[in-house]
């Protein structure tokens, strides 16, 4: 699956919730910088296992970063400041 997220999240951490196919909601979090492209797996959280629909494979994750399209000088002034 893929997530979209913010730059602000992607540089601060991001939580999210998805629902599995066996209805129960699973919390996603990540604490650390997610770079362009990152992946993350969570084990057993994915697709059934074929003649094994008891099992679940590995749910695959990728964050896509949503940059903005713009910004003020203010804000690139302040980017400047903290990076």
């Amino acid at each position: 699956m893929t997530k979209k997220i913010s730059l602000k999240e992607a540089l601060s951490g991001v939580q999210f919730y998805i629902e599995h196919l066996d209805g129960k909601q699973i919390v996603i979090r990540e604490d650390k910088v997610i770079n362009p492209k990152y992946t993350t797996k969570v084990e057993g959280k994915g697709m059934p296992k074929h003649e094994v629909p008891s099992e679940y494979g590995n749910l695959i994750i990728n964050y896509e970063i949503e940059f903005p399209k713009t910004l003020t000088q203010e804000q690139k002034n302040s980017l400047s400041k903290i990076l």
